[in-house]
């Protein structure tokens, strides 16, 4: 599996990604919103502060605009660039262009096994289910395990990328689905490492140590 960045906080995003372990970043038009920067000057700056893929959202709703959006952002960086779309009759029209131009492409804001079928019969390469989305919309996100076990059966290209997190509960129950990409927002990641119970212990170990009367170790 591979963890990925959900976020357009350049300063928190340098917080984690210096752990090594993250592939990419994902932005939408809500995260660069957040940003409080420009659009085309926070793409530049991920581009160039960050390593793997960075995962970019056409915002266009017309199939011919969405085209012309998707090539040139995809221009920007052609071997990092992901496009994304959200799913449409337009969007996966669109999709279906750039896949037959060897340009990569998520469709997103998926909400069940339906868009996940039609999605993966355009050979797109990732879909991006809504975990938080649908489970505030009453539906159980356990879906998300139907939709990875439909794509692993029919021998698809498409990959799944869980997204929209919450809370480490929904992200930990979707991971044992062993979907191939999950992205989260640099709070969950931070969340994870501030678990109590292992400060406690952390601290313990510390306490203990420094009560020894002899505390020689490898120098």
């Amino acid at each position: 599996m591979k963890l990925l960045i959900d976020d357009g906080n350049i300063e928190a995003i340098e917080s984690v990604f210096k752990l090594g372990i993250f592939s990419g970043i994902t932005t939408n038009p809500s995260i660069i919103k957040s940003s409080n920067m420009a659009p085309m000057d926070l793409l530049k700056i991920m581009l160039k502060k960050f390593t793997g893929k960075l995962f970019v959202q056409c915002v266009n709703t017309e199939l011919q605009k969405i085209k012309e959006e998707g090539e040139k952002l995809y221009s920007l960086s052609p071997q990092r660039i992901v496009l994304k779309i959200p799913f449409s009759e337009n969007g996966i029209m669109a999709a279906k262009y750039f896949v037959e131009k060897g340009i990569p492409v998520t469709i997103t804001a998926i909400h069940n096994l339906s868009q996940v079928v039609i999605s993966s019969l355009a050979e797109v390469d990732f879909v991006a289910p809504y975990v938080n989305r649908m489970e505030n919309a009453g539906l159980d996100i356990s879906v998300v395990q139907v939709m990875q076990t439909y794509l692993e059966n029919s021998n698809s290209k498409t990959q799944l990328i869980a997204a929209s997190f919450k809370n480490i509960k929904q992200f930990e129950k979707i991971v044992s689905y062993n979907v191939p990409y999950v992205t989260a927002s640099v709070n969950i990641y931070r969340e994870i490492f501030n678990n109590g119970l292992t400060q406690k212990a952390i601290k313990s170990f510390d306490e203990d140590w420094q009560s020894m009367a002899v505390t020689e170790w490898v120098r």
